[in-house]
């Protein structure tokens, strides 16, 4: 009963730090998760896409995720994001339920190709919620995020169309910038391979944001 107390108040300290960004990391995936229903399959990206559902995912009473409804699935690769696109392919084709991916800007870079389906095999009800913040946005949250050459070596930006190289390999992609557009299009099932990239704030912003977040938290 404690517990459920202090989650419920770490919630209602949370909630309008997190609406206060019209779109941030945190918000894509709250939303998500509270668009689920129930026999959904969920599959999340390493780094903040795991960390966020875990800490900052609203528990409403009423959500199919709460209720434990949702099939939850993790790749925990040499570093994280081996083959992830591919894996969450795999599991909509297997059990053939509406699923969902979220992840960052990199993790979907490094199996785009899992993407590029040959034209006889069958195609998966999926959509892909894409965090864009051009780079390893959990890696500004360490305390080496001033030191000389972090761009470069550890946030590794790459300045690339998110949206355009989906399109190019046939996939259907919506980007949106606010809360409403995330909202209006995660209003629709997964029907084929789909894409959502969330254009979110800098790296920098995210993790200023977690940090308020941290500190609403424990006051």
């Amino acid at each position: 009963k404690r517990w459920r107390e202090a989650s419920d108040a770490i919630e209602a300290a949370i909630a309008p730090v997190v609406e206060s960004q019209d779109l941030s990391g945190v918000g894509v995936i709250r939303a998500v998760v509270q668009a689920l229903r129930s026999g959904d399959v969920l599959h999340l990206g390493s780094s903040y896409s795991a960390r966020d559902v875990e800490m900052y995912a609203a528990q409403n009473e009423t959500s199919a995720f709460t209720a434990g409804e949702v099939s939850v699935y993790m790749n925990r690769g040499v570093n994280g994001i081996d083959g992830v696109i591919s894996t969450a392919i795999g599991e909509a084709l297997a059990t053939s339920r509406p699923t969902y991916l979220i992840c960052g800007d990199l993790t979907l870079l490094h199996d785009l190709n899992g993407l590029v389906l040959g034209a006889d095999e069958p195609c998966p009800d999926i959509t892909l919620v894409v965090i864009d913040n051009d780079g390893g946005g959990i890696f500004s949250t360490l305390e080496n995020a001033e030191a000389e050459g972090f761009e470069r070596v550890i946030a590794t930006p790459l300045g690339k169309d998110i949206s355009a190289i989906l399109r190019a390999i046939g996939v259907t992609t919506e980007v949106v910038t606010t809360s409403g557009e995330l909202a209006t299009h995660l209003s629709e099932r997964p029907n084929g391979l789909k894409a959502i990239v969330a254009r979110v704030g800098s790296r920098e912003q995210e993790a200023r944001l977690r940090a308020k977040l941290r500190q609403v938290s424990l006051s």
